[in-house]
């Protein structure tokens, strides 16, 4: 785990049960990330409003808001965010929900430890979209052999193939604005593999956590963890940097 990169992370904790969320966010806070606690989706959207956040950690179920409309309306104003849901029972139901919404699930209770290489998993994730969003961005910008009007792509159609096959991607304008891009399929092909990849080796490290949160010692220790003083955290993480935890 890069601990330098995943405690730069910036937190919003949104759960309704006033004593967990605080023993969180004071857990979080002392491990060195900037974390902000609000007990439910309103006033959390808001707070996104106003505020950056890199993760939004928040319960599956909150009073007057379904976890579906909240992760909807804070991707609308933070597209890049990512989401980490706590829920009280994980059914097949809930994780497919949680993989629809594009969100990773973690099953209360669980060691403070699976929390953090959850975290430091979706940090990953989203700096790595984003490194794939600046690439594409500029592969894009110069990447074009020609540019023809959408006209001239519809009458003279087959030299436009000619050329996206042999020579590289033709981008397609349409009253002087981009519209669509003809690429050969061997583009296409290496395009899908450079994004598979990574995102491929990522989901195998969801897939561990997932498995170490059903251990009885994981749901065991949960209480435990909160509870831990200052200087009980403190000694955990020197302990977890020495073993590379």
């Amino acid at each position: 785990m890069d601990t330098a990169e995943t405690a730069a992370a910036r937190i919003l904790v949104v759960d309704d049960e006033y004593s967990f969320r605080t023993k969180l966010v004071r857990s979080l806070k002392q491990m060195g990330f900037y974390v902000h606690g609000e007990p439910n989706g309103k006033r959390a959207l808001e707070i996104l409003s106003q505020e950056p956040f890199d993760v939004f950690l928040s319960a599956f179920d909150l009073p007057g808001m379904d976890a579906s409309t909240m992760i909807r309306r804070a991707r609308e104003a933070r597209p890049e965010l990512a989401f980490l849901l706590m829920t009280e029972k994980t059914t097949n139901e809930t994780l497919i929900e949680a993989d629809e919404l594009g969100a990773f699930c973690l099953t209360k209770p669980f060691e403070f430890s699976i929390l953090v290489r959850a975290l430091s998993s979706v940090t990953k994730r989203r700096a790595l979209r984003r490194e794939i969003k600046t690439r594409a961005a500029s592969r894009v910008a110069t990447m074009w052999v020609d540019t023809v009007a959408s006209t001239t792509a519809k009458n003279d159609f087959s030299r436009v193939l000619e050329l996206a096959v042999h020579e590289g991607p033709v981008r397609i304008t349409k009253h002087q604005k981009p519209r669509a891009v003809l690429v050969s399929i061997e583009e296409y092909e290496e395009l899908l593999r450079s994004r598979r990849s990574p995102l491929d080796e990522l989901s195998s490290e969801f897939d561990a956590l997932l498995s170490q949160m059903q251990k009885p010692e994981a749901i065991a220790a949960m209480d435990g963890l909160f509870d831990a003083s200052p200087d009980d955290l403190g000694q955990a993480a020197m302990v977890g940097a020495d073993r590379g935890d």
